[in-house]
């Protein structure tokens, strides 16, 4: 069973909720009486055969709540008490609940413009580079051990400008991921 399915029924069980608490101890009910007519059939005295039959099968709160827990209506009658609550409290101190929603909506708000922000600046780029699939990125290659640096002095940064501006290149420009903390910083 997909999850999808597995909460349609869970969904389908709380709303058919009295018809579902109906069947279950009618079941419940049945499974004691055929316990109470096993018992019956074997010759002992009906007052005990409804003893023996509540001995053996147990608490039928017990399974019934077992039965729920299975079912999934536990954590949504948890959910459906805790917004009933919410709920409750919020209709008994309206100011309050102005006051949260206000809150809510502004901290919502400032979240999105500083994401825009930061999403604009910072994830997209600069809107000057026209075609971004054509950018190049150079490497220092470290020549003992044949690896690709992606770290390069200001002297490095100007050679490749320079050659930039004789080649096909249109331009260069370097950035940092990090603060200089010896005052000289590419931007």
């Amino acid at each position: 069973m997909s999850w999808i399915d597995s909460w349609r029924h869970r969904l389908q069980t709380m709303l058919g909720r009295r018809q579902f608490e109906e069947d279950l101890s009618a079941e419940m009910e049945f499974h004691r009486r055929m316990e109470m007519e096993s018992q019956l059939s074997s010759g002992v005295d009906p007052q005990e055969a409804t003893y023996a039959a509540r001995r053996k099968i147990g608490s039928t709160a017990y399974y019934q709540d077992e039965v729920r827990r299975a079912a999934g209506l536990e954590r949504l009658d948890s959910i459906r008490q805790d917004l009933r609550f919410a709920f409750r409290g919020l209709r008994r101190e309206p100011m309050l609940a102005l006051f949260v929603v206000l809150t809510l909506a502004l901290g919502i708000g400032a979240n999105a413009s500083i994401f825009s922000v930061v999403d604009r600046l910072l994830l997209r780029g600069p809107d000057h580079v026209v075609h971004p699939d054509q950018l190049v990125r150079f490497y220092d290659v470290e020549q003992p051990k044949g690896r690709q640096e992606s770290r390069t002095s200001y002297m490095g940064y100007a050679a490749y400008r320079a050659i930039a501006e004789t080649s096909t290149l249109e331009g260069a420009a370097a950035y940092s991921l990090r603060s200089w903390t010896s005052g000289v910083g590419i931007e």
